[in-house]
């Protein structure tokens, strides 16, 4: 596996780009290259809610990523680029589409048309999601489905992936898609500033505030942990020159939202009232991924499942 190689890693790929890595995903990633012996450019604006500390060993801007001056200067000091500054929140890009359509797209457009322009040869992972799927009866979602986004997070990361699909097959940048599915961080549950539904669950917990539901808590998600993230885009940016395209990332596996409220309140050895509110727009029933094409492809697998959700309070 290509993630153990880190003496021939930082012989290939020594500077990585890293744009949002000052975001939840971002600082975990950051923190794994650094570890592993890469020198690492972080781009970040520090506007989005889930906004951390940059790791100290890391080289910070502060700007955005769609800025052509500062993509210009750092594209041609770096080995590659991983691509995961947006906005997060489908509830957010719901309320304001151009704008955070114009977030989310281009910044991508903006480092490919640079690496384009300045004819670079390097590549880029960028964060893709299962929001372009949209609703399905399928038990499961893969690569193969057209995707079908019914939120306007998930149309501007369906149109990020057409670009990056151009970039790849017309002017031969290397690129890989991920289509993250819902991330949590197993050791900082009640601490990380992050949008998903476990740590806004356990936070409602650790106030003693009643655990909210949008829906009939039925709806049934594939949660991933985050070090499971971020071992997928080390190893999607090691094999850039030889695989590319779009890839789930997901375990299989699914979980109700209301066995992940009990579940939270098992492991906290805490409980609270469960409030069910009127389901929210753009809501998606069912949202599980195949691994199988990360597998057989990147050679990914996820190793965490739920029940390392041991957080004390």
């Amino acid at each position: 596996m290509l993630l153990s190689s880190a003496n021939t890693m930082e012989v290939k790929m020594k500077t990585i780009l890293v744009t949002g890595g000052c975001g939840f995903i971002g600082t975990h990633l950051v923190a794994r290259l650094i570890n592993l012996g890469y020198s690492v450019i972080v781009v970040d604006n520090l506007t989005a809610k889930t906004t951390h500390k940059c790791h100290p060993q890391a080289q910070f801007i502060c700007a955005n990523a769609s800025d052509t001056e500062t993509l210009n200067s750092l594209l041609r000091r770096v080995d590659g680029c991983i691509h995961l500054a947006a906005t997060p929140s489908i509830n957010d890009c719901s309320k304001n589409w151009k704008q955070e359509f114009t977030n989310n797209f281009m910044p991508l457009l903006c480092i490919l048309d640079t690496i384009r322009q300045l004819k670079l040869k390097i590549g880029v992972v960028y964060a893709s999601s299962a929001a372009v799927y949209g609703p399905s009866d399928s038990e499961y979602f893969t690569e193969m489905m057209l995707p079908r986004p019914s939120s306007a997070y998930g149309v501007s990361k369906c149109s990020c992936e057409n670009m990056a699909t151009v970039a790849t097959q017309t002017y031969g940048i290397p690129t890989i898609g991920l289509r993250i599915f819902n991330v949590y961080d197993s050791n900082h549950t009640l601490s990380t500033n992050c949008n998903g539904v476990i740590a806004r669950f356990a936070n409602q917990l650790k106030r003693g505030e009643p655990m909210t539901i949008y829906g009939d808590g039925k709806q049934v998600r594939d949660f991933i942990e985050i070090n499971d993230v971020v071992d997928c885009m080390v190893l999607a940016f090691n094999q850039l020159d030889t695989k590319q395209g779009i890839f789930n990332v997901c375990t299989g596996f699914p979980t109700s939202i209301h066995q992940v409220a009990t579940a939270i309140m098992t492991s906290l050895g805490k409980e609270v009232p469960i409030e069910y509110q009127i389901h929210r727009e753009q809501g998606v029933r069912k949202a599980i991924g195949s691994p199988l094409s990360a597998k057989e492809i990147l050679g990914f697998s996820a190793k965490l499942t739920l029940d390392s959700l041991k957080t004390p309070l």
